[in-house]
């Protein structure tokens, strides 16, 4: 049957085809039975306008965001919650799944972007802070990158951003070891029995360990890839893991597109 127009801001189908998705400007989405054009969900309320909605590419969750600052992962066949709200400080204006379902990144108008676990929506990463908001954020197909997006207003030209993402743990996997004790060393902290942040300097003494571990690992391990970058200290370092350009070379050619962008009238 039809659905009842109610101010809807997205309609979509799962990828197989048997839900649609509807979410309007009163911060409500429902999941409805594609073939009976009834309900297969409660409402799922947002406090704000939704911004977007999108099935993962298997069809197994929903995302939706919102500007009450939140986004928020639901199951994809009955609705129900999956993990815990991802939150900003203002209005997240863009949510994007990894291509495997397992990750989502989010823009916000806060002028961040952040990558988080879809099952428990903690996050995976820091803020990655831009100097004005951000209305887009998305993986790159093998989800070792995201692209961002920002804009000052409609008028402005858009400007993009290149981020390096650290890569899921592959299922049931813990993490690694040495990559704690790097934490660890970095942080010159660590937490106790009792749950307390305390100092833990004595650990940059494992810092050697650490480096001959990860120079016996193989570069496909996890995290690998990552450690090595932290633990490089040489000049000619390169950006970021997964690039290969260097900070020299980076304001090179920042400085040669700049020389040939013309000048505004």
């Amino acid at each position: 049957g039809p659905l009842r127009d109610i101010g809807f801001r997205c309609v979509d189908y799962n990828p197989d085809g048997t839900r649609i998705v509807t979410a309007n400007y009163w911060g409500e989405t429902q999941l409805w039975d594609a073939a009976t054009g009834r309900p297969a969900s409660a409402i799922l309320y947002h406090s704000g306008v939704i911004t977007g909605a999108a099935f993962s590419r298997d069809g197994k969750y929903l995302l939706t965001a919102s500007s009450d600052r939140t986004a928020r992962v639901w199951d994809g066949h009955d609705g129900s919650p999956v993990g815990e709200p991802m939150s900003h400080r203002d209005t997240v204006r863009s949510a994007q799944f990894s291509a495997d379902g397992s990750r989502v990144v989010t823009a916000s108008g806060d002028a961040t972007a952040r990558v988080w676990d879809v099952q428990t929506g903690q996050p995976l990463t820091e803020p990655m802070v831009h100097p004005i908001r951000v209305v887009l954020a998305v993986f790159s197909p093998d989800g070792r990158f995201g692209r961002t997006e920002t804009a000052d207003s409609p008028a402005d030209p858009t400007k993009f951003w290149l981020w390096s993402v650290p890569p899921p743990l592959p299922r049931g996997e813990r993490t690694p070891q040495w990559l704690l004790d790097l934490a660890t060393i970095c942080a010159s902290k660590t937490v106790n029995d009792e749950g307390r942040f305390v100092d833990a300097s004595a650990a940059m003494a494992k810092i050697d360990d650490v480096r001959r571990t990860l120079a016996a690992l193989p570069d496909g391990a996890p995290y690998v890839e990552w450690g090595r970058w932290v633990l490089n200290d040489r000049a000619d370092r390169s950006i970021a893991p997964g690039f290969t350009i260097t900070p020299a070379e980076a304001e090179k050619l920042a400085a040669s597109l700049s020389a040939q962008t013309p000048a505004s009238p």
